[in-house]
């Protein structure tokens, strides 16, 4: 991976999933989406560093905004694309990105009804 980031520059991937992943089957989708996000030539726009508005944003909305959706969706077309195929992670991580189910929304509504951090964080690792 180093001589390809080498050759083709540095690039960041604003994705927080490898260090709050509860579910070892999807850390292994989340892989095969950062190998296939790498190997990709075709999406345009990407950063040379982080946007710290879009980031911002992120971490409040998630795949809520429509925009931020719409990128995750681009993103996995892409990496697909660049693996050269059809694979169960990617219709897994999909239809996580199409009904936003991720953790970080689950924890967002866990807390809205519940207002206790602890009961947001609990129970959501499943090794």
């Amino acid at each position: 991976m180093a001589d390809l980031l080498e050759r083709r520059g540095v690039r960041v991937l604003e994705f927080r999933g490898f260090d709050a992943c509860g579910d070892a089957g999807l850390l292994a989708a989340i892989v095969k989406l950062f190998c296939g996000f790498m190997l990709d030539e075709s999406l345009p726009g990407k950063a040379p560093q982080q946007d710290p508005e879009r980031l911002k944003r992120s971490s409040i909305l998630g795949f809520g905004d429509p925009s931020l959706r719409e990128e995750g969706q681009s993103v996995l077309r892409a990496a697909r694309a660049a693996l050269n195929g059809h694979d169960e992670s990617f219709e897994r991580l999909e239809a996580m990105l199409r009904e936003n189910d991720s953790y970080a929304a689950r924890m967002k509504s866990r807390y809205a009804e519940t207002g206790c951090i602890m009961d947001c964080i609990s129970g959501q690792y499943s090794y």
